[in-house]
This record gives structure tokens, sequence and C-alpha cells, in this order.
């Protein structure tokens, strides 16, 4: 695992090398251009991307300003890293998002670890917050994939909604809950919903806990009737109902072709 914040000077260059991990870079200021085996791909401040394992990799950062940019690297569980691969619509390029609250939180928690807790031999709390953030990311680019085939939100309001929804999973959330969350009125957030998403915010609310319900399965050995708790299902029944539309199976179905008991992985960058 290794994470850490750095800031390049206008005009800064790193690299060439090749990438070992699963890498979020998350942009807070300036701007990159990082070429992938000889194909340019820039990405610009608020948002995180995210590098996959043998790519010559060589970085260019903004000419005209500082670029301030936060990174966490990560090996994942085979099983988990297969399930991971079948979000909809990743192909070559390095997928980016916005960057939304909760993965800020996430990699600048791993970041601010010590280097003590960073390194080959390590496995927590360091490598739990590295495959935290690659997972989650993972799950927001599969949200963004399934819906209209838009980029991804970027009004602050619908991020902070979503941000509620991922952190309160569990909890009864109702349209004003969401909306008080994002300080906009039930009917705007519906309409900023609607614009970015193409979707409503409550459809939008089940898509994420049944994704979170999926990804438990595959990567977990909790309980079907736990996971649904978990993911704020009223009961078993309705969280099999979302995932049968969702996946094609059943919950134990879905679980037995993916999951795989302890099956571990690791390593850093």
């Amino acid at each position: 695992m290794n994470a850490g914040i750095v800031t390049y000077p206008p005009g800064g260059v790193y690299g060439p090398r090749t990438q070992r991990d699963l890498q979020l870079v998350a942009l807070h200021e300036g701007s990159v251009r990082v070429e992938i085996d000889g194909a340019p791909h820039g990405f610009e401040a608020g948002q995180v991307f995210l590098l996959r394992p043998g790519g010559r990799e060589f970085f260019r950062f903004a000419p005209d300003r500082p670029t301030v940019h936060s990174w966490v690297a990560a090996r994942l569980p085979s099983p988990v890293e297969a399930w991971l691969r079948e979000v909809p619509g990743l192909g070559p390029a390095p997928p980016a998002l916005p960057l939304s609250p909760a993965l800020k939180r996430l990699i600048g928690l791993a970041a601010a670890l010590p280097p003590g807790l960073q390194g080959p031999g390590t496995r927590e709390p360091a490598a739990t917050l590295a495959r935290a953030a690659v997972v989650y990311f993972w799950h927001e680019l599969g949200l963004a994939a399934s819906g209209s085939g838009r980029p991804g939100p970027r009004h602050e309001a619908v991020l902070r909604a979503l941000d509620c929804m991922r952190r309160r999973l569990n909890e009864p959330l109702a349209l004003s809950d969401l909306a008080e969350a994002a300080a906009v009125t039930p009917e705007h957030l519906c309409r900023l919903f609607r614009a970015e998403l193409a979707t409503a915010p409550m459809r939008r609310l089940w898509a994420e806990r049944t994704t979170a319900g999926l990804h438990l399965l595959a990567a977990t050995g909790l309980s079907v009737q736990e996971i649904a708790a978990r993911c704020g299902f009223r009961s078993t029944f309705h969280f099999a109902r979302r995932v049968r539309a969702a996946a094609g199976a059943s919950p134990t179905a879905y679980r037995a072709a993916r999951w795989s008991p302890g099956a571990d992985g690791g390593g850093s960058r």
C-alpha cells in the first residue's frame, strides 16, 4: 500500500514508470497529462482517476500553475478484482470521475498515515483504507456507467446528496432528508438529478443500496439478512428482488459465482 499528497511546480514532470498496482489519483489544484504506453490522457482539478497495473506512465503537470494531487495505491483479492472488472463501459483509458466528498475523505485518510504504516509489510489499517478507496471508486464508476452514460455529477448539491446516501445507507432516508443534506429544496434536487444523472434521487438511492449489497455479497461472508439490513432494505425479499433485477440472479447464486472465502491479496507500489 502506498499513499500521499504532493505539489508539483508549474511544468513539473514525473516518470517514466511502470504501474504495479491499482492507483487512484485525486487532483486538488492544477492539471496533469498522463501518457500511458504513449497515449495521452488529460485530467483537471476536481477529478479522480484510476491507473491500472502494467501501463508505462509519464506525467506532465500544468505548465502555468502548481498542481496538487493525492494518491493511494493498492492490490485487491483476485475474486474482488474480477467482480470489479464487470463494471459496464470500462474501456482502455483511465476511468475518471468528479472527486466526491466520500472519496476525498478516504484518500485523505490513507495519505495522512505516517510512513511506518505504509509499505510492503503493512496490512492494517493502511491496506484497508487503500482497498476501500479503490473499491469505492469502482462503486461510483459503476453507478455512473449504469445511468445515462453521461459524465459523473458535478453540481455540489448532487454530490452532497450522493455523499449522504452513501454515509447513511442503512437509514430510512426520505427525499426531504437528501434535500436537507444537499442544502436545496426537494423540487430543485429532483431537477438537478434529472439534469445530471437522468434519474430521480430516490431511484438513485435504491441503486446505491443495491450496488453496495452486490459488493458485500461478492466480497464478504456476511449473511444475506445482515447485508440487506446494512444496505437499508426493509426485508430480505425486497433485497433479493432488487439483486435479481440488477444482476439476473438471486443473492445466493450471485455470491456463489463470485465470492471465494479466504482469498487475500496485498502489496505496495
